[in-house]
């Protein structure tokens, strides 16, 4: 047992025969001055104990209050974060009118940094800050916070902070941080529309001469910028895409505006998927003169809907990956970045017909609005080319059980064989004495044919197949099973390496649509990836590329200055050829980029074809 807390223990038994009580301050008062004396000199251990003991035995004593906040201190210094944020909070619930109420909360503050809880640290601040008495407490919580915000929130996290934040003195600090931070960011539309929220909120507040005084070096700063409106769902559902496209846009930004004399701002707003929220960001977004173009958004839906404001605006709509067919017929201020789905079918027809030579094609798809676009697009060039539709099934989205289809299938195949006479029905094959080459002959008849897996199908040279990879999975398997010798021509969701890996030995010589494809020869993607690695830490996604590419077209047609919004239509309109990272963008007459890539899937590998 060491000196110290045999001292201790001498104390606590010599209390009930020396006269202490509860009533006897001055030996209370004593014993808390000894713990205050300990704990300056780094003797926590012992400071502690003293404490607690008063925290114990008396109550009730007038020191009760700041012996639980120098408990708080105490275990703080002794690195016992989470104890001490327990006996700050047990303080300010059992005394919330102590004069040390507010110590108790910069307490907990500094445990919420410490624990990692860092919006939580600044919220502890921010409440002394608007309801303190103590001004240099207040103005030592102002420093912290400011600091905290500076160094460890990000933007988005500041604005979610403002949101929340209700008093005048918080909402200025949290306000003029931010705007400081959106200015350092270069989004000058940004901090003016905090800065000026603030003051028309507080035309008389005690912060107005600051707010005014950075909102005349925003104005400052930010005049002549090309200004750029991003919709997208940044959180919600799709958010990740979300992110990874505004991630494109920004590293795109940002090169431009450390290389260039002129800048570009974006002006950003969070949809979150919701079709409501991104109209009324295209609304603000129109409604600012300054706002050349909008980049979004994600969803072909929630895009035509925004299309509709920017198009009655005169602003143009550059969406990078919406594939809804007959979207840019809203208007001829709206853009597509990815192939529609019509020109996705039309093109792998023209590549079955014109490269495979295939002459009949059976249909497989999903009865949605992917699947119908699909469907009548590749039927209509195929017809148009002379060519035979021999079967055409659907599924609901979601199915597993394709049975009935690839029945339905096998019997347009055998009916087909038959008419072929490549196939013929006998009553009984010893009869047939002379069988001419190049025929089977079966006694089984149709409908056996039809249910039964043991004849191939061949007379159908490719199956289209529009799906989702959540029914692909099942439908692959089915497809083998019902023995149709047939190419499978697939969609995007195709590209799926899982998923063709697990299913190699079914789908070989399958070809297939990609909107994302780098190849080993494709040295603008491997150069982007390896600057966007290093600047970034992380390697680019398919999303990131996207976003890259919308961004890059945007700085080519305003980097000579452009800034009416006719004149920037015209140009984007005009662009054919533009080297994105993921292939060439060009607009046809439709203002759809009708770049696709046709990859096939052979000995295991994914191939381009072109």
């Amino acid at each position: 047992m060491n000196l110290s807390t045999l001292r201790w223990i001498c104390i606590a038994a010599l209390m009930p025969f020396s006269g202490l009580h509860a009533g006897d301050s001055q030996a209370v008062d004593s014993l808390f001055f000894r713990g205050v004396a300990a704990y300056e000199r780094g003797d926590y251990q012992d400071a502690l104990k003293a404490f607690e003991f008063i925290d114990r035995v008396y109550p009730s004593h007038r020191r009760l209050t700041a012996s639980l906040l120098m408990q708080g201190k105490t275990l703080y210094a002794k690195n016992e974060n989470q104890r001490a944020l327990e006996g700050f909070r047990e303080l300010i619930h059992t005394f919330p009118k102590s004069a040390y109420a507010d110590h108790a909360r910069y307490g907990m503050a500094l445990c919420h940094l410490r624990l990692g809880n860092t919006i939580q640290s600044v919220r502890e601040l921010l409440s002394i800050v608007e309801s303190g008495t103590d001004q240099r407490l207040i103005r030592k919580s102002a420093g912290l916070s400011s600091d905290v915000m500076d160094k460890r929130m990000r933007i988005d996290e500041l604005h979610t902070l403002l949101d929340e934040t209700e008093g005048e003195k918080t909402r200025a600090v949290v306000t003029l941080r931010l705007a400081k931070r959106e200015m350092d960011a270069q989004n000058y539309q940004a901090a003016r529309k905090v800065l000026q929220n603030y003051l028309d909120q507080y035309p008389r507040g005690a912060y107005v001469f600051q707010a005014e005084e950075l909102l005349q070096k925003v104005e400052a700063l930010g005049h002549g910028m090309t200004r750029i409106g991003v919709i997208l769902p940044l959180t919600g559902p799709f958010s990740d895409q979300g992110n990874g496209l505004l991630s494109g846009i920004e590293y795109a930004i940002k090169i431009y505006n450390q290389e260039s004399a002129s800048k570009i701002e974006l002006i950003i707003h969070d949809s979150g998927s919701r079709m409501l929220t991104a109209i009324r960001a295209a609304q603000e977004l129109c409604a600012n003169p300054e706002v050349l173009a909008i980049i979004g958004e994600l969803n072909s839906d929630i895009t035509a809907g925004i299309a509709g404001v920017a198009q009655a605006a005169g602003v143009s709509l550059l969406s990078p990956l919406a594939a809804e067919a007959g979207l840019t017929e809203i208007g001829a201020f709206i853009f597509q970045l990815n192939a529609s789905l019509d020109i996705r079918a039309r093109t792998l027809a023209e590549y079955a017909i014109q490269g495979l030579g295939n002459r009949r094609f059976a249909f497989l798809g999903v009865g949605d609005s992917y699947g119908r676009i699909m469907y009548e697009a590749f039927v209509r060039s195929a017809r148009s080319q002379g060519v035979q539709m021999l079967s055409e099934k659907w599924f609901f989205s979601g199915a597993r059980d394709f049975s009935e289809q690839f029945k339905g299938i096998r019997q347009d195949g055998i009916v087909q064989m038959l008419r072929d006479s490549v196939l013929i029905i006998v009553n009984d094959l010893e009869k047939v004495t002379d069988p001419r080459p190049y025929v089977q002959y079966v006694n089984q008849p149709l409908t056996a044919l039809t249910d039964s897996a043991d004849l191939a199908v061949t007379a159908i040279d490719g199956i289209f197949i529009p799906a989702y990879t959540e029914e692909l999975q099942y439908l692959i398997p089915q497809l083998a099973f019902y023995n149709i010798k047939a190419r499978i021509l697939g969609g995007v969701p195709w590209h799926d390496e899982p998923l063709l890996d697990r299913n190699a030995q079914y789908i070989e010589g399958a070809v297939f649509l990609s909107d994302f494809f780098p190849g080993p020869s494709d040295f603008r993607y491997y150069r982007f990836r390896d600057a966007y690695r290093k600047d970034q830490g992380v390697t680019p996604g398919k999303m990131d590329v996207f976003g890259y590419d919308a961004a890059s077209l945007i700085i080519a047609q305003v980097k000579d200055g452009t800034t009416s919004r006719i004149a920037f239509r015209d140009k984007l309109e005009q662009v054919r050829g533009f080297p994105g990272v993921r292939g060439a963008i060009s607009f046809d007459s439709g203002r759809v980029n009708p770049h696709i890539s046709l990859l096939q899937f052979n000995s295991g590998r994914i191939q381009k074809i072109r």
